[in-house]
């Protein structure tokens, strides 16, 4: 574990960093009020900071997933009282075909349920910008 990771998931030989962050919506700042605008600063606060690479999570298996829902759940909690957090993904969707941002290939789709799907918001364009989950998968929901 090294200064940037908050969890790790270790995946074929591999560690994958995990970290939360949160930005709150209801900030006095105009920037907070448009969420295209909380996306970019988003972005923009992870290109100019120390970190190494950031990039929104992707999920390449079952196991992956009940890990990041597992930390999501921690996460969630200490951060809000009375509603689930939007999750910030890596999943684009363009012409019917579902693509990760970070490159991995799309071969574990067990998270998109029905009631998951339709809840996907897509933005187009070089903008960084990702998928978001608005209802993330918890108690209330089971693999």
């Amino acid at each position: 574990r090294n200064k940037f990771c908050d969890y790790v998931f270790n995946y074929g030989g591999f560690d994958y960093c995990y970290r939360f962050s949160y930005i709150s919506s209801t900030k006095e700042s105009g920037i907070f009020k448009n969420m295209a605008t909380v996306d970019q600063l988003f972005c923009q606060n992870y290109a100019v900071s120390e970190w190494p690479v950031a990039s929104s999570v992707t999920f390449r298996n079952e196991a992956e997933f009940r890990f990041v829902r597992k930390i999501y759940r921690i996460f969630d909690r200490a951060v809000s009282i009375d509603r689930s957090t939007p999750l910030l993904i890596g999943l684009t969707l363009k012409n019917d075909t579902f693509k990760w941002a970070d490159g991995s290939s799309f071969k574990y789709a067990g998270f998109l349920s029905a009631k998951v799907a339709d809840t996907l918001m897509e933005y187009s364009g070089d903008d960084c910008r990702r998928f978001f989950l608005y209802r993330v998968p918890t108690s209330s929901m089971s693999l």
